[in-house]
């Protein structure tokens, strides 16, 4: 990528909305042959992985196609730290799994690419001519605990509903604990406002106690 905040939304698209020949071009053009992946379901590790990393990565990238032949994909904003090399990409998928096809699985994502200005891998070490660009060394897909169960296959939609009522249920438990024990917090402000008052007190008198034995001395001094 020479512009990657401008060409992201299109790779975006060709590796999720597109046919395989597309897919495959879009991986071996932007991706490093031994880029990582990361995603709440998937690891691809390309110094552990028996096979080359990029064929997984699309492999990966043609199962989700196969799960969800219908997929929209909206990238809402993207964010580059160019010191790090680091891309940020918030996107908006709806996903429409073939043996579910009534039921329509919103998930929000923040995409985490890791970036590597160089050259083309393919090209000769000494050819000057060939500029840098911007490829993709690794991928990080970061969902909230209710989105990426939603994309289970099967027990996604129960999954995520599961999901949900137990993170709602546990914000209620946070206000009654925080209710009942709320005298704690009050008895604990109350003991340790008075020990800070009694050592100001005590430091206030040392140093009333210092400034009359300066003053006498002084006094003597001066008769």
């Amino acid at each position: 990528m020479e512009d990657p905040v401008a060409e992201i939304p299109e790779i975006v698209h060709a590796l999720t909305t597109s046919p395989p020949c597309v897919q495959r071009e879009a991986i071996e053009t932007y991706f490093l042959p031994s880029a990582a992946f990361d995603h709440p379901l998937v690891l691809i590790d390309p110094f552990t992985s028996p096979l080359p990393s990029r064929s997984i990565i699309l492999s990966v990238y043609r199962c989700y196609k196969i799960l969800s032949p219908e997929i929209e994909v909206q990238v809402l904003s993207v964010a580059f730290d160019e010191p790090n090399g680091q891309l940020y990409v918030t996107a908006q998928q709806v996903l429409a799994f073939w043996f579910f096809p009534w039921a329509r699985i919103p998930a929000r994502l923040v995409t985490v690419l890791s970036l590597s200005k160089q050259r083309h891998p393919g090209a000769h070490p000494y050819s000057a001519h060939v500029p840098e660009k911007w490829y993709i060394k690794s991928q990080t897909d970061l969902y909230q605990s209710d989105q990426w169960v939603g994309c289970l296959p099967v027990v996604g939609i129960p999954a995520r509903a599961a999901v949900l009522f137990a993170k709602r249920m546990a914000a209620v438990a946070c206000w009654a604990l925080a209710a009942v024990f709320l005298w704690i917090g009050l008895l604990a402000d109350r003991v340790g406002g008075k020990r800070v008052g009694s050592t100001q007190g005590q430091r206030e008198d040392r140093a009333l106690e210092l400034v009359e034995g300066v003053e006498r001395t002084v006094s003597k001094k001066l008769r």
